[in-house]
């Protein structure tokens, strides 16, 4: 993709150091001191090649490469900057992705128009090349295509990354149900269902694997599956802990939302109890599955574990992320 368009200056040395004082993450903080230099100098690598890239597509997210590749590189430090990159851009691109589809002024059939075009491509289409975040999706794959577990994984991200597209569709549908009827909501269990797949977090895995490079993923590919839809289930609850106040204001439906209005047995009466009890379930639960985790990666069924182990830290690492921080925003002087 073209980059001679760039919105924004790169991240200056400054900035770079001011986003690493801000983050407040107990995990980065156990690290020794040379470790987190480490996932320092590599982040810094990986946002030098990514946000040029980045700022062809949109000029809304100065910064965010350098954000989740803190993560990545916390999470995966066997890897270079160069081998993080695919995935990182990936990364990125789902955020931008979901932010195209998170806007309510559009139709449902205008929502549905523009997301045939983007199962059209991954079905095989030619990319639309008046769209950057079109083009930017194409740049992901090819980027995973020149790695070579690639060739056996593509199938399952593409079919990981048109569950995702379908998912949100179905949060869109939501959304504009419960904006003409506010009592219009989905059951937890449908919610939860639903969300697992539209979270983004399942492609991101499959272009993990990619570049780590464990073979033996491929002899395990069912119990991978669960694996990455309990990392998502994780992400998601964390991520709407995260953003139910806003997503609140905006209409949008959370899970904090669909519990706190749930009609279940002992349900309080108070709308401010009700809530605390969903947040308390909602953290409840996403304690639990990463305990789950945990236990997947202590006895793998991979050669490496590495697997296990990338799934498990990527689900601890961003469910505390979440807990502080947002991915689009900690460069964001408005936030």
């Amino acid at each position: 993709m073209s980059t001679d368009q760039v919105f924004a200056p790169p991240l200056d040395q400054e900035e770079l150091d001011a986003g690493w004082e801000s983050l407040r993450m107990p995990n980065l903080g156990r690290l020794d001191q040379d470790e987190q230099r480490r996932i320092r100098a590599v982040s810094d690598q990986v946002a030098g090649l990514v946000e040029p890239w980045l700022g062809g597509v949109s000029d809304q997210y100065r910064g965010l490469s350098w954000t989740v590749a803190v993560t990545l590189a916390a999470i995966t430090p066997e890897l270079s900057a160069a081998e993080l990159v695919p995935v990182v851009k990936l990364s990125c691109w789902t955020l931008v992705f979901d932010d195209v589809f998170d806007n309510h002024h559009l139709s449902i059939a205008e929502h549905h128009t523009r997301m045939r075009r983007y199962l059209d491509f991954l079905a095989g289409a030619e990319v639309d090349a008046a769209d950057p975040v079109a083009r930017a999706l194409a740049d992901c794959r090819d980027e995973l295509r020149s790695v070579p577990l690639f060739a056996e994984l593509e199938p399952e991200w593409r079919s990981a990354l048109e569950a995702t597209m379908r998912a949100m569709m179905v949060e869109c549908e939501w959304r504009h149900a419960h904006d003409a009827d506010p009592q219009a909501l989905p059951s937890f269990e449908d919610y939860l269902a639903n969300a697992v797949e539209a979270i983004d977090s399942r492609p991101v895995t499959w272009a993990a694997l990619t570049v780590i490079g464990d073979r033996s993923v491929l002899e395990q590919m069912d119990f991978l599956h669960g694996l990455s839809a309990t990392l998502a289930r994780c992400i998601r609850l964390a991520n709407d802990l995260r953003t139910h106040v806003k997503e609140a204001g905006e209409g949008t439906i959370n899970s904090v939302l669909v519990l706190s209005s749930a009609d279940v047995p002992g349900q309080p009466a108070d709308p401010r109890r009700r809530l605390g009890r969903a947040l308390r379930e909602i953290a409840a639960d996403i304690d639990v599955h990463l305990r789950e985790l945990k236990g997947q990666a202590e006895k793998p069924r991979t050669s490496t574990g590495r697997a296990e182990r990338w799934i498990a830290d990527c689900a601890d690492f961003v469910s505390e992320f979440y807990s502080r921080h947002e991915y689009r925003t900690l460069f964001d002087t408005e936030s």
